[in-house]
């Protein structure tokens, strides 16, 4: 078991490549399970993210464009064997700073060194990837050819939640470092420290220029300069649509990606067999298991709702409050090995979460397993049924250990009832028959549909994001590139090659 040890007392940001420990403005982390101060970290002034953009749209911008697609690709390879040689130190500061169970945060940093290295296959794939055509299907285009190449858009502005502080950083700073483009990122308030974590890992194994990289932990006020800015190119922001969509709104002409939140439903259909015994049932059920409350469901794809075939439904009910309560007698210190459940991320989101609960059950919903506060930021695995659409843990994104059962008879009104959310990143669904598979992902509204898995599936090199109030925009390694890059196009005509 780790303890606060493994941290720093203070931890400075970083401008331009460079630590600064000024301590005019000190923030406090916690530890999210025992709520205590652990460390603080230094926060960047107006005059320091000022600073930051100045050097990356100007030094940064000049020196990222001139790296080679070679160079990129080793930059990346390197921070991949930098988070190797961290991984311990980096997991344990997940763990205590985000309140992830030990062995989510090691995946977590396992998903980070896979990220950059897709990167580095990216960099040199597509970096210099472009296309070559006639024109002279037209006679204004005779004797004229056309090339097409992408090339890198400026500084970049990233905002990255608490959830990931490692993973989702790195799907932004991975295809930023491809393309060629410097970045400013503000970390969460919540998890700072490991983003200035990697910004350390990143001074000392990769060779990026000066003015490449600025992490600037800093106050609400000051963060607007990260979304108004007229000197940065592009915003990609993930986080809640509250703020995202209000960001949207100060970004002018800039280029905008935002990933946002989610409100994911699972199907299971009539075809999927109810045999306990049966291997692939069991594996159905792990995964569900997982994907509703893996981090206590703080995930944005984290399986909210499971809508189950009228034949199949008391079958993975009783397996799933079997799985709960497993999961409620192994809650604790997320840096204990045999934890399963740790804390919320804050009081305040524990405080929400069990209104949420209460006021469903006050509503005549079912309460079938947990629906307990264990402490101030601890909320038990929680399992609802027959729960009103108009409650807020059916109708809102919970970010939580709750899930609501419902049944259904017909597949193309469950679909229905499923597209019934503001929300569309991804959904997941059980069959054994294609037709379905292929009606499901014709007609679900959302980013992603997942057949025979759940909607937390996701492959870091898939593109994904969502639709409607879920975000604008892809990430995964290559589409992201994609966002941060723009093509340019060269025409040729009465060229005579000597």
């Amino acid at each position: 078991m780790a303890t606060s040890s493994v941290l720093k007392k203070l931890y400075g940001y970083i401008l331009a490549n460079k630590t600064y420990l000024k301590e005019n403005k000190l923030y406090p982390v916690l530890d999210k399970y025992t709520n205590k101060e652990v460390s603080r970290v230094c926060n960047a002034d107006r005059e320091a993210i000022n600073e930051a953009i100045e050097i990356g749209s100007t030094v940064g911008e000049r020196e990222m464009k001139a790296l080679k697609p070679f160079q990129r690709s080793k930059i990346l390879h390197d921070l991949a064997k930098g988070l190797e040689d961290n991984i311990d130190e980096l997991a344990n500061i997940i763990a205590i700073e985000a309140g992830k169970p030990i062995n989510g945060a090691r995946l977590e940093v396992s998903r980070g060194i896979d990220t950059c290295l897709e990167g580095a296959i990216v960099a040199t794939e597509y970096s210099e990837q472009g296309k070559y055509f006639g024109l002279q299907g037209r006679e204004s285009g005779i004797d004229t050819f056309c090339v097409t190449r992408r090339y890198p858009v400026g500084l970049l502005s990233f905002v990255t939640p608490f959830n990931f502080p490692l993973n989702l950083a790195l799907h932004k700073i991975a295809p930023a470092i491809a393309a060629g483009c410097p970045f400013v990122l503000k970390p969460s308030e919540r998890t700072p420290i490991t983003a200035l974590k990697l910004g350390e890992i990143m001074q000392e194994y990769c060779d990026l220029p000066t003015g490449s990289f600025s992490i600037l932990p800093c106050d609400v006020e000051d963060a607007s300069m990260f979304s108004e800015d007229k000197r940065i190119k592009m915003l990609s922001f993930t986080g809640s649509p509250l703020i995202g969509w209000k960001l949207k709104n100060t970004c002018g002409d800039k280029k905008i990606a935002l990933e946002l939140g989610g409100n994911a439903g699972v199907i299971i259909d009539d075809t999927v067999s109810n045999d306990v015994n049966d291997e692939k049932f069991k594996t159905m059920i792990q995964r569900l298991t997982f994907g509703s409350f893996f981090y206590a469901g703080q995930t944005c794809i984290s399986v909210q709702k499971i809508f189950l075939h009228d034949n199949i439904y008391e079958t993975v009910k009783s397996e799933l409050i079997r799985e709960c309560e497993k999961l409620n007698n192994n809650i604790g210190d997320p840096t204990d090995q045999k934890t399963l459940l740790g804390p919320l991320i804050d009081v305040g989101s524990a405080n929400r979460i069990k209104s949420w609960i209460d006021e469903a059950v006050n509503d005549n919903a079912n309460l079938l397993v947990g629906g307990s506060m264990i402490n101030d930021n601890i909320i038990q695995a929680t399992i609802l049924e027959n729960v009103s659409h108009n409650c807020n843990v059916w109708d809102k994104e919970i970010f939580g250990p709750v899930i609501s059962l419902e049944r259904f008879s017909d597949f193309e009104t469950v679909i229905n009832t499923a597209n019934q959310t503001e929300f569309g990143l991804q959904t997941g669904l059980y069959t054994n028959d294609l037709k379905r598979a292929f009606y499901a992902y014709d007609n679900l509204e959302c980013g992603g549909v997942v057949i025979n898995d759940v909607s937390t599936t996701r492959i870091d090199s898939q593109p994904y994001g969502g639709i409607k109030k879920s975000g604008i925009g892809r990430e995964g390694l290559k589409y992201a590139f994609e966002e941060f890059t723009e093509i340019k196009t060269l025409l040729l005509r009465d060229l005579k090659l000597n």
